[in-house]
C-alpha cells in the first residue's frame, strides 16, 4: 500500500466519522427544537388554566369539565417532554423516571423532585 491510498483511507474514515457527528448534532437540534417548542405550550396551557381557575373563582361558577380538559392537555405535555428529554439523553423511556409533577428526570429512590420539590 502506497501513501497515497493510506492517505485516500485516513480521508474516508475522517469523512465517515465527520458524517455521523453531523447527523448526531442535527438529530439534537431537532429534538431540542420539538422540545421547546412543547415547552412553550406547556408553559401557555398553564397560564391559560390558571387563568381560567380564576375567572371561574371569581365569578363564583364551577366548570370542572373544562378545568379537567386542561389538567389532561397539561399531563400529556409533561408526558411529552419526559419522553423526548429520555430521547435527548439516550436512556429508554421505560427505565427513566420522571416527576409528574414538572416532567422533571428524578432518581428512582427519590422522594422529592430536585427541580420543583414536589413530592414523588
Amino acid at each position: 500500500m502506497n501513501v497515497f491510498d493510506h492517505l485516500t483511507s485516513v480521508a474516508a474514515c475522517c469523512a465517515d466519522t465527520v458524517l455521523q457527528a453531523t447527523g448526531e448534532l442535527a438529530q439534537k437540534g431537532r429534538l431540542q427544537a420539538q422540545l421547546l417548542k412543547l415547552e412553550h405550550r406547556l408553559s401557555r396551557a398553564q397560564r391559560q388554566l390558571g387563568a381560567l381557575v380564576y375567572t371561574l373563582r371569581k365569578t363564583g361558577t364551577e366548570n370542572e369539565a373544562l378545568v379537567a380538559r386542561y389538567v389532561d392537555a397539561i399531563a400529556e405535555l409533561e408526558t411529552q417532554i419526559a419522553a423526548l428529554r429520555a430521547e435527548e439523553d439516550g436512556v429508554p423511556e421505560e427505565d427513566a423516571a420522571y416527576c409528574p409533577q414538572c416532567g422533571a428526570p428524578v432518581e428512582a429512590d427519590a422522594l422529592f423532585c430536585p427541580a420543583c420539590g414536589g413530592s414523588l
